[in-house]
């Protein structure tokens, strides 16, 4: 018989008892427990600048630029 409490590995990854398991369309992120404050935080930085891109964008700005891009984009359009 099984025991309880033990970890398990789903997927190649290791799950322990009391880890978050987030899922959505895009997938599923096992976060361990010890490292729920820093993954919120990261989260919550990626999602302001989300913001602000999205801001500046409906402002006319092109978001190669924003993201750093627009070089590459034009080094990779002029070499085909």
């Amino acid at each position: 018989m099984g025991a309880t409490g033990t970890p398990i590995v789903c997927g190649g990854v290791i799950v322990r008892s009391g880890d978050l398991i987030v899922a959505d369309d895009d997938g599923v992120a096992v976060i361990p427990q010890d490292r729920v404050d820093e993954v919120i935080e990261r989260v919550n930085a990626i999602i302001e600048k989300e913001r602000r891109i999205a801001e500046a964008v409906r402002a006319g700005a092109h978001i190669a630029d924003l993201i750093g891009m627009s070089e590459a984009i034009a080094a990779a359009s002029a070499s085909k």
